[in-house]
């Protein structure tokens, strides 16, 4: 069931059971409202397509104003402030999203690139892992494993994260570059090699064009 018609059923049964002698009415201006969030939700993913970030936050936060409890809402928030550079709002945003729903695997991939561009790597590799548990082909989710494995220095688990992202998406230049500089790194006494970044936080705009595409209609 998509998230906006749960929403309005729970609603709806709960508005039915103190306003039964006014069913019509009151089923009508709920559905009003849930209508009102997701075209909230919609018009802010279509703004932030278009690089609208400003906007686009705006339109979220009205939508969180009529449901304080709507995830999407902010995972896209903490989306959007990855690219914007609002690391800290980010995380916040992610982590009211895990607690919402522990089982939405695109909140644990934005609290997962959050905490590493903290510094906080060994949080991120739990959080990408926790995305994983809920679906083993989120291809973000490997690339945040792969990032935070070489910030750390362990070059054979960005391997093998590297390897399970290319198993996903075989052409991927994040993939094969990390893959590549990780193959490069154990061909060497990585004890005597400078630890290089491999891209800071690598596509954060991809995560967010990933949790886009999985937008309500």
């Amino acid at each position: 069931m998509k998230i906006q018609h749960l929403i309005l059923a729970l609603i709806v049964s709960s508005a039915l059971c103190g306003f039964a002698t006014a069913e019509n009415e009151t089923a009508i201006s709920i559905e009003n409202i849930a209508d009102n969030k997701i075209a909230l939700y919609n018009q802010a993913t279509d703004l932030a397509y278009e690089g609208n970030y400003n906007d686009s936050l705006v339109m979220l936060d009205r939508a969180l104003e009529i449901d304080p409890e709507f995830t999407l809402a902010y995972v896209s928030k903490a989306g959007i402030l990855l690219v914007k550079g609002d690391i800290s709002g980010a995380l916040e945003a992610s982590e009211t999203a895990t607690s919402l729903n522990p089982n939405q695997a695109d909140a644990w991939v934005c609290k997962s690139s959050a905490l590493i561009s903290l510094g906080r790597y060994e949080e991120g590799i739990d959080s990408a892992k926790k995305a994983l548990e809920i679906d083993k082909n989120y291809f973000e989710a490997w690339i945040n494993l792969a990032t935070a494995y070489e910030k750390l220095g362990d070059y054979k688990e960005q391997l093998k994260a590297s390897e399970e992202a290319l198993k996903i998406d075989p052409e991927n230049i994040l993939a094969l570059a990390s893959k590549e500089k990780a193959e490069k790194m154990l061909a060497i006494n990585p004890q005597e090699s400078p630890m290089t970044p491999f891209l800071a936080v690598f596509g954060i705009s991809a995560v967010l064009i990933a949790i886009f595409k999985r937008r309500e209609n």
